[in-house]
């Protein structure tokens, strides 16, 4: 009996563990912007400033990135999960990134490239709240933005 309670009690841990937010407060002058795109002085990478307008599942995600030729480039993508969860601002809410830099963003999640390896399950970044979240299957609706760089 100990022995299930104990690891029931380390299961729980673990899951409240990865639910908890982990993106620090990014420090001032850290993105360089211009109308369509933030650049990341951290990451070297390069963000679509505003949020594609409409919701897609996570191939139409992946095709709207592909498709992309927003300032001129053409090698836009899927950001990781880790790239993704780079760019929250938990110092804001609701949505939990800085508004200022990434424009019309909204309090919802976005689709990443990362999936759960081994399973049909792909990761979420929940800028309402800040968490990375997993998603059994790619048909759920999703906001997208693109990134391209390293």
């Amino acid at each position: 009996m100990r022995t299930r309670t104990l690891t029931l009690t380390l299961g729980i841990l673990t899951v409240a563990a990865l639910a908890v937010p982990t993106a620090a407060k990014a420090p001032a002058g850290r993105f360089a912007t211009t109308a369509d795109t933030a650049a990341d002085a951290a990451t070297k990478l390069v963000w679509q400033r505003s949020t594609w307008p409409a919701l897609h599942d996570w191939k139409g995600a992946w095709a709207a990135c592909d498709v992309s030729d927003l300032a001129g480039k053409t090698d836009w993508r899927l950001p990781t999960a880790r790239e993704l969860e780079s760019i929250l601002d938990l110092g804001e809410t609701s949505p939990a990134v800085d508004t200022a830099v990434f424009v019309n963003c909204k309090p919802a999640k976005y689709w990443t490239a990362s999936d759960v390896v081994g399973t049909k399950q792909y990761f979420v970044v929940d800028f309402s709240n800040g968490m990375v979240l997993t998603h059994l299957g790619t048909e759920i609706a999703a906001y997208v933005r693109c990134v391209r760089g390293p």
